[in-house]
């Protein structure tokens, strides 16, 4: 369309008068320009567009790789391995093999630290540490008792106390260390066929946050 530059009237391109004044003072209309500005990110918060240019946005690394509060995991671990330890401790005085347990200890103190440090990563390598140290130490602090209690059952008809037994258990353990020992070992064997699959499943989802990460 043509627009009259002296009383404004629209008239057709082949038109070369207006024909309302008869001017032939006619100007074509163009449309208006609209400057476009830089393209932003609408519904996907996974995507940077930039000038037209999509580009993934960088991996969230502190998510991926987040071990959480490390003091307070390590406090959740100890805490909830001591259900564990109390299994282990039931499970000892009904002569079953206690080793069985070592699964329970690593389940409940990787549970302990997620909860307590605040993490929801399943593959928190210092959680997956914790819960070994913590199951480790845990079978012998429980195999410890098994012994001093089952040492008490057969002194306390001696007069001996609790807490007398305790006194005595390293002159105890001079006798019976290599008896210990081989508990020790066995219930080390049971936790680690136990876990060592879970053990392998964090391993490996601990690697591939490490490769979708890069």
């Amino acid at each position: 369309m043509k627009r009259c530059s002296v009383c404004g009237t629209q008239v057709n391109d082949a038109t070369n008068f207006c024909t309302a004044c008869g001017s032939a003072a006619l100007v074509a209309e163009t449309a208006p320009v609209q400057q476009v500005g830089p393209m932003q990110p609408q519904g996907n918060p996974q995507v940077n567009v930039l000038y037209g240019q999509v580009q993934p946005a960088p991996a969230n690394t502190a998510e991926r790789c987040d071990n959480g509060i490390i003091p307070l995991g390590i406090l959740g671990a100890v805490l909830f391995s001591l259900a564990g330890g109390l299994a282990y401790f039931v499970v000892y005085q009904l002569d079953i093999i206690a080793g069985i347990c070592g699964w329970l200890i690593f389940f409940l103190a990787g549970l302990g630290y997620r909860l307590f440090a605040r993490t929801k990563n399943k593959a928190s390598i210092a959680a997956l540490i914790t819960a070994i140290v913590t199951t480790v130490v845990m079978i012998f602090v429980a195999e410890y008792f098994c012994v001093v209690f089952a040492c008490y059952f057969e002194l306390r008809s001696y007069g001996y106390s609790l807490l007398d037994t305790f006194g005595v258990m390293p002159e105890i353990f001079e006798e019976i260390g290599g008896e210990f020992a081989f508990e020790l070992v066995v219930a080390y064997a049971f936790s680690a066929l136990a876990t060592i699959g879970d053990i392998i499943r964090i391993v490996k989802a601990r690697k591939a946050q490490t490769i979708s990460g890069q």
